[in-house]
């Protein structure tokens, strides 16, 4: 055998260093085409939300019931309310969902849909959002006064979906029992000893919280009922939860005022949509018993004996309409459900803050994956990566992903592992966090390399499981050990006496909090990645029941700063202007609110440039300070923003600071 030389070896390296090039070429072409800071595109529906006081809502409601229904540019449909309490606590407001009728009535749209929604505060809306605001005002009588209006928007979707046709499959060829085939794990992160790993004692330790609640279990026939917002369920796969209800279930893609019953997950593919993605989150809570070669056979789910509900919202985790996932909280309070898990996220909005407050209102927790976000490995380029809604929303638990090595999932695998040259997408995936107003009610559970049920069409062998990635597959497991601590814990007199209230949700929050394991490698960064810590069920159901609870701010769109903001663009409202104008400009800053706050949710540039602000510094009536300035600014220059808050900054005659000086 020739010995190697040094000119072998360096032509080794060389032929290396061109098949590595070569190879991460396609994502030196994703840097390029990434998405730029600031540059998310947004989809509007054409619908718009509308919140009226209670009895212009119902006389409007009532007049349109004598109308001929398919005479009418616009369907007008009254949001249902979760329960007496909610009503109660409404303060005499009614939402109304406002929709445009005929197939190419969409198409007509243009411009910005914020534009249009202040357009009809002030009676000044044109095309047919002029009939719209006809429509309001025959309805309400000349006292129309809305105290909000919402367009119902959602992240756009890239690149052409596949035609209908093409997309739906049939379910058929699925096999018998309960075995299941494994496929790999990913490559670039590190994963557990065992199959499922996560269960142990050494990380979630959700099979012995299992164990502890199976035996209150065994003395009451009242299980716990868990609500899951996904894409769907898939009936025939081997995972599927045995106490599915698929009776209560419902879909609101179509229609999210009048859901229909069933939640079957269609599996449409296209880009931006995840078959079966519904299918994969059920299994990591409750999924049924499987087997799994000489490996595992046990249940896969963290509590299998808990009551699922499926509410199904998007074919797709990242582009979905707020509208949707507020009406399914709220369908989920009255069903009664004691838990809420959601694996998405997306756009703030003042609806779906409002379905959060009554549910905690109602003693439902709300457990939400803080998001993830996608990193380049060559340029560096990333998708914004603070926590994304509803999980950023107060009174919701953001789950956030931690490793099998106890790391954030936040920080990169080694990028070596490139050099494996497969699965880079699973390199550039990682986990939101953030800011820290947020993480204040966050906590970390694991991912990736977890395994889930996944289904794929045409395939010999659809019931396979294979490693769940991102923060989808860490929010059940959270979720998992909220029913279980309810479950055992449900006949305790305090939780007996609370169980419809938001006493309920505080004593299982902290309960799962404090039990978190506080000591991690990343040491004083824990708290910026995992917030509270890492998920121990066990020990948090061995802590008992928190009597001495507070109960936590409401939910409201946008974190302080936004307001802060707000008091340096010019104020609206005048001394010597009538009642009705006052509200008027009252109700055009809450819409601004919520607008500068899904502008900085869709953009890193926005994101990175508040992380710079020092709120206390920005006085209300004072003048902004240089970072504030720059912020506002890169608002005024985002493409997305409406004509009507550029025109507020614009008469806030800010001017660009200038850069400071290198020292």
């Amino acid at each position: 055998m020739r010995a190697t030389t040094s000119s072998d070896l360096v032509h080794r390296l060389s032929l290396a260093s061109l098949g590595a090039c070569l190879s991460v070429a396609p994502l030196l072409l994703a840097g390029c085409t990434a998405p730029r800071p600031g540059s998310e595109p947004m989809r509007f529906s054409g619908s718009m939300l509308i919140a009226l006081p209670e009895e212009q809502a119902t006389r409007m409601l009532q007049t349109r019931a004598a109308a001929d229904p398919a005479q009418e540019p616009w369907r007008l449909r009254p949001v249902a309310e979760s329960s007496r309490r909610a009503q109660a606590e409404s303060s005499g407001t009614r939402w109304l969902f406002a929709t445009p009728t005929g197939p190419r009535a969409v198409k007509r749209l243009r411009g910005n849909p914020w534009d249009a929604a202040h357009a009809l505060i002030d009676n000044e809306a044109d095309g047919l959002y002029r009939s719209l605001s006809d429509e309001l005002t025959r309805g309400a009588g000349d006292a129309f006064a809305p105290l909000l209006v919402e367009p119902d928007i959602a992240y756009a979707g890239r690149g052409n979906e596949l035609p209908m046709k093409e997309q739906t499959r049939t379910l058929r060829g699925w096999t018998d029992g309960n075995e299941v085939s494994v496929h790999h794990n990913y490559t670039h992160w590190p994963e557990g000893r065992t199959f499922a790993w996560h269960l142990d004692d050494a990380y979630s330790e959700l099979r012995s919280a299992r164990a502890l609640a199976q035996a209150q279990r065994a003395r009451t026939d009242r299980p716990v009922r868990v609500a899951v917002i996904d894409t769907g369920y898939v009936e025939e796969h081997v995972t599927t939860p045995a106490r599915l209800n698929k009776a209560a279930s419902r879909d609101f893609v179509d229609d999210p005022t009048d859901p229909k019953p069933g939640a079957q997950d269609p599996i449409r593919i296209g880009k931006g949509h995840f078959p079966g993605h519904g299918c994969s989150v059920l299994s990591v809570l409750a999924g049924n018993r499987i087997v799994a070669g000489q490996k595992f056979n046990d249940f896969l789910g963290g509590a299998p004996d808990v009551e699922v509900l499926m509410l199904r919202v998007s074919d797709s985790v990242i582009h979905f309409f707020p509208s949707r996932m507020a009406m399914a909280i709220k369908y989920a309070v009255a069903q009664g459900c004691d838990v809420i898990s959601i694996s998405h996220g997306g756009l703030p909005s003042v609806l779906l803050a409002e379905a959060v407050n009554e549910a905690y209102e109602n003693g439902t927790a709300i457990f939400a994956a803080s998001g993830d976000f996608l990193v380049t490995p060559i340029f560096g380029l990333s998708s914004p990566r603070n926590v994304v809604y509803p999980a950023a929303l107060s009174r919701v638990v953001a789950v956030t992903g931690v490793t099998a090595t106890y790391r954030s999932y936040t920080q990169p695998p080694s990028f070596f592992t490139l050099f494996r040259f497969r699965r880079w997408w699973d390199w550039m995936l990682r986990g939101n966090y953030g800011p820290d107003s947020v993480m204040h009610e966050a906590i970390a559970a694991y991912a990736p390399n977890v395994p889930w049920a996944v289904y794929r069409p045409n395939i010999r062998d659809p019931n396979i499981c294979r490693p769940g990635n991102g923060t989808s597959v860490a929010t059940p497991q959270v979720s998992a050990a909220a029913a279980l601590w309810l479950q055992m814990h449900r006949d305790h007199p305090f939780l007996r006496k609370h169980w419809r209230s938001w006493q309920k949700v505080e004593s299982l929050y902290w309960s799962l909090f404090d039990a978190a394991e506080k000591r991690t490698p990343e040491g004083r960064s824990t708290f910026r990645y995992f917030g509270n810590g890492l998920l121990k069920a066990r020990r948090a159901l061995e802590m008992g029941v928190l009597t001495d609870v507070a109960k936590r701010p409401e939910a409201r769109i946008g974190f302080q700063w936004i307001g802060i903001f707000l008091s340096v663009l010019p104020d609206l409202r005048t001394e010597d202007a009538a009642p009705a104008a006052r509200a008027r400009a009252e109700t055009h800053m809450r819409m601004v609110r919520t607008e500068i706050a899904q502008l900085t949710h869709g953009s890193i540039e926005l994101q990175q440039a508040i992380e710079h602000i020092e709120p206390q510094t920005l006085q209300p009536g004072g003048k902004p300070t240089a970072a504030a300035t720059r912020f506002l600014n890169a608002l005024r220059n985002d493409k997305r923003a409406s004509r009507y808050l550029c025109d507020l900054i614009d008469r806030a005659k800010l001017q660009t600071p200038a850069p400071v000086a290198a020292k």
